[in-house]
């Protein structure tokens, strides 16, 4: 059992007393439901940051993990479906590697892609790849 947990426990059997005492039972349960699932979510994430990608993806398992672990720099996952693991295998074929960093932003009602890298050849391929896929995406909803 770890800490957390047993920290959890604590606090499950003070708040479930007092709620009895005072009649609060309901909503003392919920705040110790969310607390659970908050704890339980940051968990995943420290079990999924413990694991490694290699260098040059090249499997959509190797492409979905390195999604998962740099999630804050992508649009959300769901939304973009496919075209997202798409997009990085387009980009890892045009000479993309995880030592360069991607970030996409939402902003002005369209996502979009920044790459920081020295090597403007390579900057304008990969560029050329995500704002195919930037279009492909605004137009599927079309």
């Amino acid at each position: 059992m770890t800490i957390e947990l047993a920290f959890i426990s604590c606090i499950v059997i003070t708040l479930t007393i007092v709620g009895l005492v005072l009649g609060n039972f309901q909503n003392i349960w919920f705040v110790i439901k969310r607390t659970k699932n908050h704890i339980l979510e940051k968990q995943k994430l420290k079990k999924l940051n413990r694991l490694a990608y290699p260098k040059d993806l090249r499997t959509d398992d190797e492409i979905n993990l390195y999604i998962k672990k740099n999630y804050r720099s992508f649009p959300n996952a769901q939304e973009w479906g496919s075209l997202l693991v798409n997009m990085i295998r387009e980009m890892t074929i045009a000479g993309w590697n995880t030592e360069i960093p991607i970030y996409v932003k939402y902003k002005y009602g369209t996502y979009q892609t920044h790459l920081i890298l020295d090597n403007q050849e390579l900057r304008y391929h990969l560029y050329k790849i995500a704002h195919k896929y930037e279009e492909i995406y605004e137009t599927k909803d079309l």
